[in-house]
């Protein structure tokens, strides 16, 4: 639509201005190239598959693209390297946090927020369709073993954006037998995991990750407070923050601010931001099916809603929009939100 062009287009635009300001020109041109690639994701996609021969050969690439990380995060459990990158799995007080081939575990987590809520509405979808069927088992199947591998990044950041969005996509379809159960289970949970998985104390005895994120979020916000309207440049937050900061905390430095939203403003500015946010917003409340649609098809949009839900809450807290495999799923899914509108479907 034309209000999605016209976000869009003020976006890009101050990504195109922050280019004017910035003082390292190479990051710069670089982090635009991204932007302009996750943009024609988008809309690629959207387009794409908006066909319905196109939407039905997508449901084998999904499981078959998702066993394979499944596979892969098994083989790294037990063997400490997976099979297709070779990167190891980290060790921490929690226990092994897994990564598959995503190097780290904080990618993967990312990746499965935006993935894992798909694979579950196809799974519903087969459902609907009836449980006897193979389908439906092989999907069930898959979905446990996607929520096991969150559970085994053992990212609290995941948890959470997960446990949110299942909140939220249960309130927008008015299922609240469902939801009450699912609070049930979830404070169940928490009292039944480790310690050490719950709370990350440091060598202060403080909360390690909370306090880190308050510095890291200060430091950007001093970016925004110097820089409101262009930013540092596209791209640029990693290597010019240290000249704004304020504080100078001997905490994490030289980092990313683990959250997308605050980081994009510091390389952007506050109105190129607030039309990226409203871009989502706006594509999010369109796309979402109807509470009284019970049809296969509505299951998998709401996979992909909470998907796009799941990742956006995770980059409140993490570096998701600014990693390259996660982010890349990101707007593939969010394309394919668009895609499966029935207002936009094509028969052929």
């Amino acid at each position: 639509g034309r209000a999605a062009l016209l976000l869009m287009a003020v976006f890009f635009a101050a990504v195109l201005i922050s280019l004017t300001v910035t003082d390292f020109p190479k990051q710069s041109f670089r982090g635009t190239i991204k932007i302009f690639s996750q943009l024609s994701i988008l809309f690629l996609v959207f387009y794409f598959f908006r066909n319905i021969a196109a939407q039905s050969k997508l449901k084998l690439v999904v499981f078959c693209s998702f066993l394979l990380l499944v596979v892969d995060g098994a083989w790294q459990y037990f063997h400490g390297t997976d099979f297709l990158r070779g990167f190891e799995a980290q060790d921490a007080s929690s226990g092994r946090r897994l990564s598959a081939s995503f190097e780290h575990y904080g990618k993967l987590a990312a990746y499965l927020c935006a993935v894992l809520p798909v694979v579950l509405g196809y799974a519903a979808a087969a459902w609907r369709v009836g449980w006897k069927n193979r389908s439906f088992w092989m999907w069930t199947f898959l979905s446990v073993a996607g929520l096991t591998l969150l559970f085994l990044t053992r990212s609290r950041g995941a948890f959470l954006a997960f446990f949110f969005t299942a909140v939220m996509v249960l309130i927008l379809r008015r299922a609240w037998k469902i939801l009450a159960v699912l609070c049930i289970a979830g404070a169940v949970l928490v009292a039944l995991l480790p310690r050490s998985m719950v709370i990350h104390l440091d060598a202060e005895n403080k909360e390690q990750s909370i306090v880190e994120r308050f510095e890291l979020w200060h430091r950007a916000w001093d970016v925004i407070e110097q820089r409101p309207w262009t930013g540092t440049g596209i791209n640029t937050y990693a290597v010019a923050h240290q000249q704004f900061d304020t504080r100078q905390n001997w905490r994490v430095k030289n980092y990313y601010a683990h959250n997308g939203y605050l980081q994009t403003a510091s390389e952007i500015g506050i109105p190129g931001t607030m039309a990226l946010v409203s871009f989502f917003i706006w594509w999010l409340w369109i796309n979402k099916p109807s509470a009284k649609d019970k049809t296969a098809v509505a299951e998998i949009r709401w996979g992909l809603l909470g998907g796009s839900i799941a990742f956006l809450i995770f980059c409140m807290g993490d570096t998701a929009m600014h990693s390259l495999q996660p982010v890349a799923a990101f707007w593939f899914v969010l394309g394919l939100l668009g895609a499966f509108n029935p207002k936009g479907r094509q028969e052929a």
